[in-house]
């Protein structure tokens, strides 16, 4: 959670030890056919905004333009404590930079990770003791991911933007989300309440499910549904 990760150097060592691992995995990702399908959309004149809950920048890398990432993005750090930021990939060189030795006790060649969303990977290690996590060379302060964790709250310039891209859309399409997080679940309420029309593609319930029309309720997944709507359109992925 985010209170974890400020209040606690061993929380700050265990994370960055596990994104360390899992960096080159989570950033060597690519996108599936749904990312490619809303790039398509949008270029056509389909899709006024893509509001993502994902951190990895595939949308952007899928040809999507005008993308808000309501929670942030992975590929950056921040400081704590003088908000300077910078790509996440160089602070990657730095982690394995002062952590040679450590990965080499540690971390054992393995081609099968448990990996998370949000680059974060499953580590066997009882101690990071000796982990180092390099600070701000500003000011000294503490590097985190520009992303929100559990516990943290949405960018208040982040969310005034989903909020006005949302009431400048004449519909909702939600997709591939239970909505069950309130960040999610709020840009839902307020196209009801100002009587947008919602969709929902998801497999399996959604919080959002109550408060729009069976009719526009689908159990597909995202490419299916997507792919399926370009292929109508005329559209080429």
């Amino acid at each position: 959670t985010h209170q974890e990760f400020v209040s606690s150097s061993l929380n700050r060592s265990r994370y960055w030890a596990r994104s360390l691992r899992g960096w080159r995995y989570f950033d060597g990702a690519s996108p599936n056919p749904a990312h490619r399908a809303l790039g398509v959309l949008e270029e056509a004149g389909y899709v006024e905004a893509v509001i993502t809950q994902n951190v990895d920048g595939l949308h952007q890398r899928a040809g999507s333009r005008n993308v808000i990432d309501l929670h942030g993005r992975n590929d950056e750090v921040v400081c704590l404590t003088c908000s300077r930021s910078r790509p996440r990939a160089g602070y990657q060189e730095e982690l394995e930079e002062v952590n040679s030795t450590w990965m080499d006790t540690y971390l054992p060649p393995q081609e099968v990770m448990d990996i998370r969303a949000d680059g974060d990977a499953h580590l066997d290690v009882s101690s990071f003791d000796g982990f180092v996590v390099p600070p701000c060379k500003d000011c000294g302060g503490v590097w985190k991911p520009r992303v929100v964790f559990f516990g943290g709250s949405l960018n208040s310039a982040v969310k005034l933007q989903a909020q006005n891209a949302l009431l400048g859309a004449q519909a909702l399409l939600v997709m591939g989300t239970s909505a069950k997080v309130f960040s999610a679940f709020s840009l839902v309420k307020l196209a009801a309440q100002a009587g947008k029309p919602v969709a929902v593609v998801n497999i399996g319930e959604t919080r959002a499910d109550p408060l729009i029309s069976p009719a526009l309720r689908m159990h597909l997944r995202c490419s299916e549904a997507l792919l399926a709507l370009c292929r109508h359109l005329g559209l080429q992925v």
